[in-house]
């Protein structure tokens, strides 16, 4: 659809959904589009019979086909999409204006269910709930499953800006972990690490730590530790009070670590880095138990994807 309202051939119409002053189509990659009465348009020339006032494609609609499209009744203050990946959303049509100013964001909200419609970047388990966090940079959300219903019981889309001519290249999601109980989760954007309660229908704000890009995080074992790196250094915090604990220098940057794990009684914490480097340090003393060279001959051929403890007799001394 081009800006003077005529379909282009990329875009295929899937459905048109009247309303009390016009009429919305939605397209087969995420599209919507608004026209208007001419009498309901006070800018209108009065030459044709609708005014098309502009399109829009959320985030959480890109290159989805939209199944169909409902508005409310009453004062239809509300667009209702169904999508074909199960995801539903709400757009407040107040948001969309007519006279307005027409780059300013539409509201959308997906009420959930469904799934990632991009690739996910971090998934993270509890223990005392059946549940599994996950999150996508490239869709902008994350998700929390129950792996015994089969189903996604909460769903949140994040965006680090307002203005939508930038928003496709700012996405400010990276990692998450959810804390034992699963009550409690973290994630971490762009600008910093965020700190969520899990309510029954909402991640409901808590504290946050002001560090950039950070794309390992992770609970201890037992939900009273929560561990994050920074450039080359590796923070352990109280994940109650979010008081900083200690800090342990790195020999590679964060940027090389690819998991931070620790053992099923917190008796240690390990890292592994994509460039050989492994290293394993004593709870709550923080001693240095082993810590591999990343220089050393051959390392460069060594890389770590994945850590995680095996049970073994001795770990308790060890």
């Amino acid at each position: 659809m081009g800006e003077d309202g005529k379909i282009q051939p990329p875009l295929n119409v899937q459905l048109i959904r009247k309303w009390s002053k016009g009429f919305y189509i939605s397209s087969s990659n995420g599209y919507m589009a608004l026209w208007v009465k001419s009498e309901e348009n006070n800018s209108t020339s009065g030459k044709q019979a609708f005014d098309f006032i502009r399109k829009w494609q959320p985030a959480g609609t890109k290159d989805i086909n939209i199944l169909t499209l409902e508005i409310s009744q009453g004062e239809e203050l509300h667009l209702a999409v169904a999508l074909e990946n199960n995801n539903i959303g709400i757009v407040n049509t107040k948001s969309i204006g007519l006279n307005e100013d027409l780059n300013k964001e539409i509201k959308f909200n997906l009420v959930c269910r469904g799934f990632h419609s991009g690739p996910i970047s971090a998934l993270d388990i509890a223990i005392q709930r059946p549940l599994i966090v996950t999150c996508s940079k490239d869709d902008n959300t994350i998700r929390l499953w129950n792996y015994k219903t089969f189903t996604c019981e909460m769903a949140r889309e994040w965006y680090i800006t307002e203005d939508t001519n930038i928003r496709e290249s700012a996405k400010p999601l990276i990692s998450v972990a959810i804390h034992p109980s699963g009550y409690y989760m973290a994630a971490s954007y762009i600008d910093k690490i965020r700190f969520y309660h899990i309510i029954h229908d909402e991640f409901k704000d808590y504290k946050t730590i002001d560090i950039r890009y950070c794309k390992n995080i992770k609970f201890s074992s037992g939900g009273h530790l929560f561990a994050c790196t920074d450039e080359e250094n590796l923070h352990l915090y109280d994940a109650y009070t979010i008081k900083k604990l200690h800090t342990i220098k790195l020999k590679i940057p964060s940027k090389q670590v690819s998991q931070i794990v620790f053992n099923d009684k917190d008796w240690s914490v390990a890292v592994a880095g994509s460039t050989g480097y492994y290293a394993r340090w004593r709870l709550p003393s923080y001693q240095l138990i082993h810590e591999s060279d990343p220089e050393a001959e051959g390392s460069e051929a060594m890389t770590y994807s994945s850590l995680d403890y095996v049970h073994y007799q001795e770990e308790e001394t060890d």
